[in-house]
């Protein structure tokens, strides 16, 4: 009954809430992060170590229609690609966070090791920097052709069920022209929130999904 109950509350958060995420359109630019992205303060974006999980609230909307569930990235454990250690993640839904198949850190920076058409060879492609020291539009040089990102620094609060968090990194990830993701990183806690923007045929924008933290657990924390 009290697992009800919660999942009740938790509904009436993700879906009824008036959201206080305040949606940025993409930039046609921004400031190269080239040299930045090596630079950042130490901050772990996302504490990698086996058995860190981090437990989702997700809600689709379909028209009228919303669907509620709970997600679970879980960290099963490590692999050695490229003489590089991996983390490897799994997922409750089709929602991997960019971070699939794989991700390992570096510098501050979450990258991961995409194969190749070559047997037992593989890429690296950066996924997420640091926030930026500042409130200015960075590109990230995602690694997917076609897919342009870009993030930004927030001083703002975001809410979620497992915390009020206070400043986050904003990432907005887009390959096509009319949808985008939005991923809300705050180092030394990880993944907060992703969200599925649309615009519809009048311009505006519209959520397709919305993904919320409502727990995690972290054993340790290593670089």
């Amino acid at each position: 009954m009290l697992y009800l109950f919660a999942a009740f509350l938790l509904f009436i958060f993700s879906s009824c809430q008036k959201d206080d995420l305040t949606v940025d359109s993409p930039p046609s630019d921004g400031e190269d992060s080239t040299q930045y992205i090596y630079s950042g303060d130490g901050s772990t974006i996302i504490p990698a170590a086996k058995g860190n999980y981090w437990v989702y609230v997700d809600s689709a909307f379909d028209d009228s229609t919303v669907s509620v569930q709970f997600d679970t990235l879980l960290i099963t454990g490590c692999d050695t690609l490229n003489n590089t250690k991996v983390w490897l993640p799994t997922y409750d839904s089709y929602v991997s966070f960019y971070l699939q198949p794989n991700f390992y850190l570096r510098n501050d920076s979450v990258f991961i090791m995409g194969a190749t058409n070559l047997p037992n060879s593989y890429m690296e492609q950066l996924r997420f920097i640091p926030p930026p020291p500042d409130t200015v539009w960075y590109n990230v040089w995602f690694g997917d052709v076609g897919t342009n990102a870009w993030c930004i620094k927030k001083d703002e609060i975001f809410a979620t069920p497992a915390s009020n968090f206070n400043g986050y990194g904003y990432y907005s990830i887009r390959a096509d022209l009319r949808k985008w993701d939005i991923v809300i990183i705050v180092p030394e806690v990880g993944i907060v929130g992703f969200f599925s923007v649309q615009e519809d045929s009048n311009g505006q924008e519209v959520y397709l999904r919305k993904i919320r933290l409502v727990s995690y657990h972290i054993e340790r924390r290593t670089n």
